[in-house]
């Protein structure tokens, strides 16, 4: 894998990582409460902004979930246990992924 897909990768794990701890951590609390009013042209890209982390979390996991099926080091109990993390604590789990297996792999 060429480095700048390498980068493209690493730099998207790290986007659905924070994008996974601020929706569990803050139930997404960068948006003001229903009761307060506030101007459209603030609010208009919340709902992009949203709906674009999401699409990046779901691609990084079935990328990451495709590199760990398809790694010829990695024994298939390994590579089970690689997706079941990811699944359940990707935000842990993802980037230390990215790291070992995808960065340090030889080009």
């Amino acid at each position: 894998m060429p480095v700048s897909w390498r980068i493209a990768l690493g730099v998207s794990v790290l986007w659905a990582s924070a994008y996974a701890v601020a929706a569990l951590a803050g139930d997404f609390a960068f948006v003001p409460p229903p009761h307060v009013r506030r101007e459209m042209t603030e609010a208009a890209l919340e709902p992009a902004f949203r709906w674009a982390s999401m699409i990046n979390a779901t691609v990084a996991f079935f990328a990451l979930a495709a590199l760990a099926m398809r790694h010829p080091r990695l024994r298939a109990a390994e590579k089970v246990g690689w997706i079941l993390a990811m699944m359940f604590l990707f935000p842990l789990v993802a980037a230390p992924f990215w790291y070992l297996h995808v960065w340090r792999a030889p080009a």
